[in-house]
């Protein structure tokens, strides 16, 4: 409601015209700081993930930015680490992992200042807006989302690239009826939630992977809300330090939109396996590096992107 109120001041086309033009810039002033390689900049802004957030005027370019911030100030400032997210309740689904991982990992500091933000971004909200934006928020919000991912003709498979939507939403959409607890599967999320935990505690790259392999718990996310993974896939393989496996899977992340599409239109599961595959990959590879020295600290940088 706060980012939205300035510009619900402006008719919608300038409005959607200023909004596309402050996360693009916005994205590049930080992307730059990462990726010195114009090409490869080039490459992350012409993705699929990044035409699908510019067409359908999402806010993943202004998160990705904030995301890359984040990673790279949780130890060097993390102050202003913990503002930006408490500021990434803008998407609340990309920052609710985050606490399991700061407690585990002792950054507290980060912790109390992200929960401190979150709750007097809150508190500003209902303060102008009122109580009564929450409560229709849980009321009418949630349950629309609920609907949409227990669609019976599963209509918006082909946006989805997450496990629910390309393995669970066939097998329990009929059934569940559109009971929340049923739609995420909690047993299967408390599972993931106990490897988070366990993992936190490693360094910031360990870290990043983990949460590529987090995208498990989340049922509502579309492929717009991808350009991190795309971000991250991009760096590694302009680093040029990945093997034949990890090359393919990080060429499949940078096109995980395209071939959600592709296959999820004709109902057809699989690419969301993608992202926690590479998970997989690169925690095995960060194990296997593990006492060896840090030969690119560039690759240990863009593992630590969060991934969607």
């Amino acid at each position: 409601m706060l980012v939205a109120a300035p510009f619900g001041r402006l008719p919608y086309l300038a409005a959607l015209l200023c909004w596309t033009v402050i996360g693009l810039a916005l994205f590049v002033w930080v992307a730059r700081r990462h990726v010195a390689d114009r090409r490869l900049l080039a490459a992350i802004l012409i993705s699929p993930a990044a035409v699908f957030c510019l067409i359908s005027g999402q806010s993943s370019l202004v998160t990705v930015a904030m995301l890359l911030t984040i990673f790279a100030w949780l130890d060097r400032k993390p102050l202003l680490a913990g503002i930006l997210l408490g500021l990434l309740t803008l998407k609340p689904q990309l920052g609710a992992l985050f606490p399991v991982m700061l407690v585990a990992s002792g950054r507290w500091r980060v912790f109390l200042v992200a929960s401190a933000t979150a709750l007097l971004i809150a508190a500003t909200t209902t303060a102008l807006f009122g109580p009564q934006v929450w409560i229709d928020f849980v009321q009418k919000g949630l349950p629309v989302q609920n609907l949409v991912l227990a669609d019976p003709d599963r209509i918006g498979t082909a946006y989805y690239p997450t496990i629910f939507m390309n393995v669970a939403a066939p097998a329990r959409v009929r059934p569940c009826h559109g009971d929340p607890n049923l739609l995420f599967g909690l047993r299967d999320r408390r599972r993931i939630l106990r490897l988070q935990v366990s993992q936190a505690r490693r360094p910031a790259a360990s870290g990043g992977a983990v949460l590529c392999l987090l995208d498990l718990r989340r049922s509502y996310l579309l492929s717009y809300d991808t350009p991190a993974t795309t971000c991250l896939a991009a760096m590694l393989l302009g680093i040029g330090k990945l093997d034949l496996r990890g090359e393919v899977l990080a060429k499949l992340l940078y096109w995980l939109p395209l071939i959600q599409m592709a296959l999820g239109t004709a109902h057809i599961p699989g690419p969301a396996l993608i992202p926690p595959a590479f998970a997989l990959y690169a925690l095995v590879r960060l194990k296997a590096d593990r006492g060896t020295p840090a030969h690119d600290a560039h690759a240990r940088a863009a593992t630590a992107v969060v991934l969607e």
